[in-house]
């Protein structure tokens, strides 16, 4: 038998026209919380150079990337995110 989480994972602009980023983030995690999703991982993009530390500090992100966002740094990103959820599966 092979255990598989599903995980939703959200890369968010969190200055998105008409939309606060934090906001859905805020329900984004309710819903985890509720039992919606049994995995949920957000990845902040932001130009703003001081958010990183607080949007993780405040527990809304789980990662921060600052524009402009590359291939490569989105590919290590996704990539450091599905380690973890694989060694949360088989741990």
């Amino acid at each position: 038998k092979v255990a598989v989480a599903i995980s939703e994972v959200f890369v968010l602009d969190i200055q998105i026209l008409r939309l606060d980023g934090g906001e859905v983030a805020k329900e984004l995690r309710r819903r985890f919380a509720a039992g919606q999703m049994d995995t949920v991982d957000l990845i902040a993009v932001t130009g703003n150079v001081n958010a990183p530390k607080e949007l993780i500090r405040d527990g809304l992100f789980d990662h921060v990337l600052a524009k402009p966002v590359g291939l490569r740094e989105l590919r290590a990103c996704l990539e450091q995110v599905v380690r973890k959820n694989r060694a949360a599966v088989s741990g």
